[in-house]
């Protein structure tokens, strides 16, 4: 780094930390700025090229990075909500999700992200069904304007956190949409399809940005231009590898106005090779004084032959030393916290340009994170509390330490803390049983208040929830609410260095009925189950169920089963299962004892995922129970959730004199005394002092002390007069109903208030009211 480059740094630094002290803010990365200058190339090493000329300056220094790939840039696959087909859980990402994933870059001391391929299909009736970049299926490529403003949006969001972006072209696997979706003799140089997949580039690059005004071509957040993601699977022959190097050296030229082409597209920035695998180039590359192609790129998923991926590393570093930049494009999610800190290491010291993880998965829109296939797709920053409910998550979080760790070491920082995150955004709530709210980027746990008034008191429910243990659906489930209720709910994130600014609060939440919502991580939220059953508590492939990270299976494949118990009266059960048997039994008891079998509709969404559901459980239904028939295998069918809703029995509540419920105005004593309910007593003899409750109820009762020098007290619901209450006595009585009302409206918030009339009982020696509590049923 050059002594220009640390003062520069210095000076941001300095700013910074005044700035953001000023106003109360937590410095992020003093490094990170908006995009201003390109990313170029100088022999072997790439540079800021600050003044734009091209040429390498003494005060230029060079760029390096530990990056990584996120899928969910512009569109994604991960949408995992159980009840939807394959194809409907591609979508595009919002400005909340590229937020999200451009923030966690810059929290994580990334400077560069890889997104994925551009999304292509030949067919029309699939293009116009679901989400693609592109249709490819005429000789003319025609673009998805709104996939593209996607695409817009996050470059827009990048060049504000100065983040860059290495975007390719297209993809080798075919996973979103390969080559063969273009046509026959792809690469052949001069075919019809050739011809289209450069009408593709040309169209993209020559794209004007909707949100920045910038062409793609001049957008500075762009490292490089990638020509295709593992395009050499498969590949065994050197016909093979000298046909793609062809083709890629002639791609190059076309881009860049080389050769035979006589007009550039694009001048200012780079493009990288896109094989992966090394024996595609090492030893045999036909294009290294190619000038024409910038950066070679290595997925480790496939090292030399006879070497680790350390190795591999050093062989491609020396055979491209001097030549080209080397890129190490992805490191696979099956590596080890161990075996990654070797690989970057080797990165850092030996001079290889940079390093990208697979993967990154952000914040989901409707709640909680994406998920993908295995752990090491990586939630930022990391969830310690919740290892004790899932132990493979101390494996992310290691993989994720030397990740950042290694990031802000290439780039000659120390990593810092991590910024106090910013306020969640709660979701609006249909049920108690299903509450969510979208995450805070650098957020390791949510705490979740309820209030019975949307100005508090706050009641604090939950002080601790881990949002990476839900997949795909809604995050928390409210046991304790009672029937009747309203509730208001907001949520703060919490983090190492502090916690956030509340949510926006969303309410009332009327709770006409309760929720039992088991995810399977324990049997806590059953009743009873049979010995042969198992929890597992792993993040499968198999079968579809990575949507899960815990599952119910059998330890053997007999007919076991489950019983849930509820507090009232069930009304409606859903239930997730994976694998191709189907086979279940329903019974539903109001005793526990006899039981009746239940009839339950079942909706598939592929081979491996079905739902089961009804709203036709029996009057009385206190219990059900769950039997696998199957006895193939015990593994599957899992189950993954279960939902039971339910009607919880009207209940009583007692809000004592001294509870913060009760809101007082003027002249109040409060003190204890044997005599009164829980020993606490509230007394004023003082005009027009009053004592308020909010509640959710249809019965409200007023226990008060009467007392030879009692006075009088005016009763008010919900603002309107009710009742004169007069408390004397000439003998002292304790906890007496001086007063009770009935027929108010269910499921809305009342209030009751208690004023002090000013006045007594011609026989009474005094003033004194004696409040003692306030009873409500609902």
């Amino acid at each position: 780094m050059s002594s220009f480059y640390k003062k520069a740094l210095l000076i941001a630094a300095s700013f910074t930390l005044f700035t953001t002290a000023a106003f109360g803010i937590l410095p992020l990365n003093t490094a990170h700025a908006a995009v201003n200058s390109f990313i170029q190339r100088s022999g072997d090493i790439l540079y800021n090229d600050l003044d734009g000329d091209k040429v390498k300056d003494a005060n230029e220094s060079e760029f390096r990075f530990i990056g990584s790939n996120m899928m969910g840039a512009v569109v994604t696959s991960d949408n995992h909500q159980f009840e939807l087909t394959d194809e409907q859980r591609w979508r595009l990402t919002d400005e909340f999700e590229k937020r999200d994933q451009v923030e966690t870059a810059v929290q994580s001391g990334q400077q560069v992200v890889r997104t994925w391929a551009m999304r292509v299909t030949g067919n029309l009736t699939t293009y116009n069904s679901s989400v693609y970049t592109a249709y490819v299926g005429s000789s003319t490529v025609q673009f998805n304007e709104t996939a593209l403003r996607s695409l817009d949006k996050f470059l827009q969001i990048c060049n504000e956190k100065g983040i860059r972006v290495i975007i390719p072209f297209i993809d080798g696997a075919g996973h979103w949409g390969g080559l063969s979706e273009y046509g026959a003799n792809f690469l052949t140089i001069g075919s019809a399809t050739n011809v289209k997949f450069k009408n593709m580039i040309s169209q993209l690059l020559n794209r004007t940005n909707y949100y920045t005004g910038v062409k793609y071509k001049d957008d500075k957040a762009i490292v490089a231009w990638e020509t295709g993601n593992e395009l050499t699977n498969g590949y065994t022959t050197e016909a093979q590898y000298l046909a793609l190097d062809n083709w890629v050296a002639d791609l190059a030229a076309y881009i860049k106005g080389t050769g035979s082409y006589t007009t550039a597209i694009d001048t200012n920035h780079l493009l990288m090779d896109g094989r992966n695998q090394p024996e595609s180039f090492y030893n045999r590359y036909t294009q290294l004084a190619n000038p024409d192609i910038d950066i070679l790129s290595y997925h480790t998923y496939y090292p030399l032959a006879g070497k680790t991926n350390t190795q591999t590393i050093q062989a491609l570093r020396t055979y491209t030393s001097g030549s080209k930049v080397l890129n190490v494009g992805e490191i696979s999610m099956d590596t080890s916290s161990s075996e990654l800190n070797t690989m970057l290491g080797e990165v850092i010291n030996g001079g290889t340009n940079s390093a990208m993880w697979w993967a990154f998965r952000g914040h989901n829109t409707d709640g909680g994170f994406y998920h993908h296939q295995k752990f090491q797709d990586l939630h930022w920053p990391g969830i310690p509390g919740a290892v004790a409910i899932h132990s493979d998550i101390q494996t992310e979080i290691n993989l994720i330490n030397v990740l950042a760790n290694r990031g802000y070491e290439i780039q000659g920082l120390t990593r810092p803390a991590l910024p106090v995150p910013a306020a969640p955004v709660l979701l609006p709530i249909t049920d108690v049983g299903h509450i969510a709210w979208q995450g805070s980027t650098g957020a390791q746990s949510y705490q979740i208040q309820r209030a019975t008034s949307v100005t508090g008191p706050w009641t604090t429910i939950v002080a601790d929830f881990y949002e990476n243990t839900i997949a795909a659906r809604s995050l928390f489930s409210d046991v304790s609410a009672l029937g009747g209720q309203n509730y208001y709910y907001k949520v703060q994130a919490k983090n190492a260095s502090g916690i956030s600014a509340a949510s926006n609060v969303v309410g009332p939440v009327t709770v006409s009925k309760n929720w039992l919502v088991d995810e399977m991580f324990d049997y806590s939220k059953m009743y009873s189950h049979s010995a042969n059953t198992t929890i597992v508590k792993t993040y499968a492939e198999e079968e579809g169920n990575q949507d899960d990270l815990a599952r119910l299976e059998r330890t053997t494949a007999t007919k076991e089963s489950i019983v849930y118990k509820a507090s009232g009266d069930m009304d409606y059960l859903k239930m997730y299962s994976y694998g191709n048997n189907t086979n279940y039994t329903f019974y539903t008891s109001s005793d526990g004892v006899s039981y009746t079998p239940l009839t339950v509709t079942v909706t598939s969404y592929n081979s491996a995922r079905k739902k089961y559901e009804t709203s036709s459980l029996p009057a009385g239904t206190t219990y059900l129970k769950i039997q696998f028939e199957d006895t193939t295998t015990a593994t599957l069918p899992a189950i993954g959730r279960v939902e039971i809703r339910y009607t919880s029995t009207p209940t009583s509540v007692i809000v004592d004199n001294s509870n913060a419920l009760i809101t007082y105005a003027g002249s109040w004593t409060h003190s204890t005394d044997a005599s009164y309910y829980n020993s606490t007593k509230s007394v004023t003899p003082t005009a027009n002092s009053t004592a308020t409750l909010n509640f959710s109820g249809t019965e409200a009762s007023i226990y008060a002390r009467m007392l030879p020098t009692g006075g009088k007290f005016d009763v008010y619901i919900d603002g309107v007069f009710s009742q004169t209450v007069d408390t004397y006595s000439a003998v002292s009585q304790y906890q007496v109903k001086v007063y009770e009302v009935t027929g108010l409206s269910s499921g809305s918030t009342h209030e009751i208030q208690i004023k002090h009339a000013g006045q007594k009982n011609s026989l009474s020696a005094d003033y004194f009211i004696g409040i003692d509590y306030l009873n409500y049923k609902y």
